[in-house]
């Protein structure tokens, strides 16, 4: 029985094993590396993910007035599309291309930390964009700042679920490598979806506190 050459078979637990990996260079190195990174800056961001879960914040925002209320929340809602759509630019084909390298080539170690790095960043902004959100003082009795920190939840649980399924996915690949399996492939993909009802609840409820003037 042939010895299979595929010897690294799950995603770095710790820095050693990082630079082992890196060192070794085998197979599917570039993936394994990728997830290494994933898994290392989101256990970064845990702290600020469960103070968002527990809806607890230590910022304090502007106060704002009925006449301030619009404008305040059309801004900030405007922030987050650009914070989406990065997240989508980061596991984009190209991006992946650039970092993993076309069929036959060699990753590039640097740009996979890079496009790690800025998946974990963008996934942080948008923690604190809630955080922010969460941080506005209301005219007023009003759950809004909770309602729009809300919005963020759907991003930030399928930024989770990525990297999660990720990590998951890139070790079943090397095991069915192992074992003799080619033709595999990893899918890469965040799906976003906008809570209509939630939108609806933050519209209304902007507009009542505009009309409280």
């Amino acid at each position: 029985m042939t010895e299979s050459r595929f010897t690294v078979l799950k995603v770095p637990a710790n820095e050693t094993e990082m630079f082992d990996l890196l060192a070794s260079r085998a197979p599917c190195w570039e993936y394994l590396l990728f997830g290494y990174y994933l898994r290392a800056g989101l256990q970064r961001t845990e702290v600020k993910w469960r103070d968002y879960t527990l809806g607890y914040t230590m910022s304090v925002g502007p106060r704002l007035g009925s006449d301030d209320v619009s404008a305040e929340i059309s801004d900030r809602l405007s922030r987050m599309t650009p914070l989406v759509t990065n997240i989508d630019r980061i596991i984009s084909p190209r991006a992946q291309e650039t970092a993993f390298g076309l069929p036959g080539e060699e990753g590039d170690p640097d740009m996979i930390q890079h496009m790690a790095d800025r998946l974990i960043q963008s996934y942080e902004l948008v923690l604190d964009w809630a955080d922010d959100f969460r941080s506005l003082r209301l005219p007023g009795e009003s759950d809004l700042g909770d309602m729009g920190a809300q919005m963020a939840a759907q991003p930030l649980e399928a930024v989770r679920a990525f990297v999660f399924d990720y990590i998951a996915q890139v070790e079943q690949m090397m095991s069915d490598l192992a074992d003799g399996k080619r033709g595999l492939k990893l899918q890469m993909t965040i799906a976003f979806k906008v809570d209509d009802d939630l939108t609806r609840r933050v519209v209304a409820e902007t507009k009542r506190l505009v009309e409280l003037s």
